[in-house]
């Protein structure tokens, strides 16, 4: 008997709304959230409830592009700390720079870093034993990526590319490839107005590393299979490149007598699961693909603006949507049917879903004030309904 389909019930819960959070991570048992913010170290937040069971220990500005790493036992994040830059002046010129911190999970206690780190972004390797930081040097002299043992707290490895990449240009993207051969560093590059990729050959690092330009945002790629990227770009197509040499191979979708986009405007997010990838866009839709064959394999139409942000769940069955229209929605990924949606009264454009697929965490803007709302999913047995939220209130966070 096939289960009921899947709704998303209207527990939503309230964090104070001096929060201002950057980033956020859900526990593999999807019992807590974990959040950087603007107004402090990480915060510890219980899913269900909404209570906050506690904060990281330290005094720094900020966090963000928090982590949970070695089985969970250790949080990496990027701090933001203020220091002076020239104290020879009566007026001390100060500046705010963000560097990599970690705590223990469990005591929240933060850990004594054997060097300062400074990066802009990062991500988890597979193994969530290392991570790849990225940044760009100062005054254009090019961009770093490093590899961190987390366990061992120390760098592994130091790559560089040395081309001038102009002083604004910061990296906002680091991903890094199944295998772990590849790191790619994304920034925006200012005087083109177009996304530049860095491509560091981790194992080989007399390899020099490659650059593609491409008119698209900095985090809407996903890394594919036999060494190669697809980029949603600005036009609402899908382009594949090479992470060997740069070079473009082919458009995605575009096969045979078809020549039109999948979209009619920009593509805002793409994600990707085992067998497929989807893609959200700025004309309302989104569409799931065929990894494999790179062919369509539904179209789903509902939103009432622009979709901001997209997921998929670990079992493939459940795609993610998050819009300006003010609604999280929920897909079957079967026949791209809507399961159901939730109105939480402000623009979302991140989200995540748990590994058991019971906890859907987003991020939303309203009245120029970003606020967290964690969702549980429940189960009906009923047919399709739709979970809207009448007031504000118990969607403030």
């Amino acid at each position: 008997m096939a289960s009921p389909p899947p709704v998303a019930g209207p527990n939503v819960v309230s964090i104070a709304p001096e929060v201002r959070v950057e980033s956020f991570v859900i526990t593999a048992n999807g019992r807590y959230v974990v959040t950087g913010s603007s107004m402090g170290p990480p915060q510890i937040w219980d899913s269900k409830t909404g209570d906050l069971i506690r904060s990281m220990d330290g005094d720094r500005l900020g966090s963000t592009d928090v982590h949970l790493a070695c089985a969970e036992s250790i949080l990496a994040g990027l701090v933001t700390v203020e220091h002076v830059v020239d104290a020879s002046t009566l007026k001390r010129n100060r500046k705010l720079d963000m560097r990599l911190q970690l705590w223990g999970f469990e005591s929240g206690h933060p850990l004594d870093m054997p060097t300062t780190v400074h990066a802009t972004a990062s991500v988890l390797m597979h193994d969530k034993d290392r991570m790849i930081l990225g940044r760009s040097e100062r005054r254009g002299a090019g961009i770093t990526v490093l590899m961190w043992d987390l366990g061992g707290n120390q760098m592994v490895t130091k790559h560089r590319y040395g081309a001038p990449a102009g002083t604004c240009d910061i990296v906002t993207y680091v991903g890094v490839t199944n295998d772990d051969k590849y790191a790619v560093a994304g920034f925006k590059n200012l005087f083109s107005g177009s996304t530049n990729y860095v491509v560091f050959d981790l194992m080989n690092p007399r390899v020099e590393p490659r650059v593609y330009p491409v008119d698209a945002d900095t985090d809407c790629i996903c890394l594919l299979d036999h060494h190669e990227a697809v980029s949603g770009t600005s036009s609402g197509e899908m382009v594949v490149w090479s992470l060997r040499s740069g070079k473009n191979l082919r458009t995605w979708g575009l096969t045979g007598a078809s020549t039109r986009p999948p979209h009619t405007d920009r593509i805002t997010a793409m994600t990707m699961s085992k067998d497929y990838l989807v893609a959200a866009s700025a004309d309302g839709t989104l569409t799931m693909w065929d990894r494999d064959t790179e062919e369509i394999k539904n179209r789903m139409v509902g939103h009432l603006d622009e979709v901001w942000c997209c997921a998929i769940t670990s079992t493939q069955d459940l795609i993610i949507s998050g819009s300006r229209d003010n609604t999280i929605r929920l897909w079957r990924c079967k026949d791209g049917t809507e399961v159901s949606s939730f109105n939480a009264l402000m623009d979302i454009f991140s989200l995540k879903v748990s590994l058991d697929k019971r906890v859907i965490v987003a991020l939303g803007d309203r009245d120029h004030s970003r606020k967290l709302i964690m969702l549980q999913v429940l189960h009906s047995r009923q047919p399709k309904q739709r979970s809207h939220q009448r007031t504000g209130s118990d969607v403030m966070v």
